[in-house]
């Protein structure tokens, strides 16, 4: 059993244990079995087997480049994969894919199997290495974008994790002191002869709501019926690009997004170009490779644009709003003199650095902010229980 099925075992343990030790077995069974309720006829998102990491099919990749590239058959190369990876998953998909290439598949054939894992625009570099023999040039080129999203991913998601624990306390600690806390101060402050002030008696309705089985069943309720609502709404193109234009538009977050699935869309321009991909190809290999609504939709029109002989840096630069205007004036350079691909390559590793920019510019303004949160929500429980306690002083 990985850690990760453990540390879910652990917190259901838990959450069971809060919930009977402060709303009693009864009410705890009941909230149990309503939260059956509202998963069943869900659709499991999750499996109890761990995804591939991506840096360590990066490596994998690699090594079948270096094996055929060696003059080993690209069959006995995936079986060697399939024996000697080191992740258990790894190994069945890499069994998997020998077993479609034994068959007579391609090699791009047997990965748009496994789309979940294997992008488009990397399947779409392998078929044009298969088709025009350099397989190994781009199984390395695939290696490298792989490992550079890993990479990506794992800073952004390395600058998120301080504001999600902080936001996680923060919501712990209030929690806390309404169950534990303060109930007892609001028994102690309804037998007062005292008025209380509009704070306090804000905290006790507070708490109040969260001792109250009702109450959790109608939020939980509630936020079933939001989630199966937005969920309907984002399945759509149109939704989605709404949300996407929406968050592209937030002050710090925006800028994280844009410059995100820019980095990746130049990676994957650079890629196809170095692959032999068409260009025409290329253009919707790295729009869906960019992650980005706005873009994959905007792929059609540029493709129509180039089929009337539109320049591609004219088209960046009319459209330098949805892209960037670093995009347009070097894709027009690099038109001139025909290092289209080296010039998607520079721009990728501007964006990045910006991204990560942006990304320290975030955790140094969002840190005071949950710090300053942190104390907002002590202070005002510290408050709202010695207000009525100095009141009664005035008694005496």
């Amino acid at each position: 059993m990985s850690w990760k099925r453990l540390a879910w075992l652990a917190a259901g343990l838990c959450g069971l244990m809060l919930a009977v030790h402060f709303l009693g077995a009864p009410k705890a069974l009941f909230l149990c079995l309503f939260a059956a309720f509202l998963y069943a006829g869900e659709r499991p998102r999750w499996s109890w087997r761990s995804a591939p990491d991506q840096a360590h099919l990066a490596e994998n990749l690699r090594q079948l480049a270096f094996m055929t590239r060696l003059g080993v058959p690209l069959l006995r190369a995936l079986e060697v994969q399939a024996r000697h990876a080191e992740q258990p998953e790894l190994r069945r998909i890499w069994s998997q894919l020998g077993a479609a290439v034994a068959g007579g598949r391609t090699l791009s054939a047997a990965m748009s199997a496994r789309g979940d894992l294997f992008p488009r625009s990397l399947i779409g570099m392998i078929a044009a290495g298969e088709l025009t023999g350099a397989l190994v040039q781009n199984l390395d080129k695939v290696a490298e974008m792989l490992a550079r999203e890993a990479k990506l991913k794992k800073k952004v998601v390395a600058s998120l994790t301080y504001p999600a624990l902080v936001l996680g306390l923060i919501l712990v600690l209030s929690l806390f002191t309404l169950l534990v806390i303060f109930p007892g101060f609001a028994e102690s402050f309804r037998h007062m002869n005292v008025p209380l002030p509009l704070l306090t008696r804000l905290l006790m309705l507070a708490t109040s709501w969260v001792t109250s089985p009702t109450a959790w069943l109608l939020a939980v309720g509630l936020a079933k019926i939001g989630y199966m609502q937005f969920r309907q709404g984002y399945a759509s193109p149109g939704s989605r690009r709404a949300a996407c234009s929406w968050l592209l538009k937030l002050p710090v977050f925006g800028p994280i997004l844009r410059y995100s699935s820019l980095t990746r869309y130049c990676w994957a321009f650079e890629g196809v170009l170095c692959a032999g991909v068409p260009l025409l190809k290329g253009v919707r290999l790295a729009a869906v490779a960019s992650g980005n609504p706005l873009i994959e939709e905007d792929k059609t029109h540029l493709i129509e644009a180039l089929e009337r002989g539109e320049s591609l840096g004219e088209y960046f630069w009319d459209y330098r709003d949805l892209y960037h205007p670093m995009i347009a004036s070097m894709v027009s350079v690099g038109q001139e003199s025909r290092r289209l691909d080296r010039i998607f390559g520079h721009l990728a590793g501007w964006f990045q650095t910006s991204l990560e920019a942006h990304l320290e510019a975030m955790s140094a303004l969002i840190e005071p902010v949950l710090l300053l949160l942190v104390g907002v929500v002590t202070g005002t429980t510290l408050i709202a229980i010695f207000l009525p306690l100095y009141g009664t002083l005035d008694h005496f």
